[in-house]
């Protein structure tokens, strides 16, 4: 039987589609790898940001009323004004200005549910987040304390 130009063809289809899946199991490991490494970048980021839920010692599960309570009393607490040396003066403004991002963002239910998600600030907001806008947001929580 001599070799037809189909039979080649087939031949050479059958080989390559071997071939393409012999490459697709090959890959397979890769894909999950790349998943797991995507999904550990993940877990690590999520774990150096901020835990909001703990500057305001509430728990994950709080309402706005418990959230709102808890701003008030860690803002009693950490007011700069309360402090009277330098130091604990400085530190009293960095602790008022966390709690003030903290209550930004808890108090504000799709930024709650984005944080929840895992999502940082800058792709909460779509933009890089700075020090200012930080300020800013912790003053205005501040005005809506008073």
């Amino acid at each position: 039987m001599s070799s037809t130009p189909t039979t080649a063809v087939r031949a050479d289809f059958v080989a390559s589609s071997e071939q393409s899946a012999s490459a697709d199991i090959r890959e397979l490991p890769s894909i999950a790898l790349k998943q797991e490494l995507k999904n550990a970048k993940f877990e690590l980021k999520k774990s150096k940001r901020k835990d909001y839920y703990r500057l305001l010692d509430v728990p994950r599960d709080a309402d706005e009323n418990a959230i709102k309570k808890a701003y008030r009393k860690q803002a009693l607490k950490f007011h700069p004004d309360r402090h009277q040396s330098a130091e604990d003066k400085e530190e009293a403004e960095r602790a008022f200005k966390e709690i003030g991002e903290a209550y930004a963002v808890l108090s504000d239910p799709q930024k709650r549910r984005r944080y929840d998600a895992g999502q940082d600030l800058e792709e909460i907001e779509g933009r890089t987040y700075t020090q200012q806008q930080q300020q800013q947001e912790a003053e205005e929580a501040a005005l809506a304390w008073h």
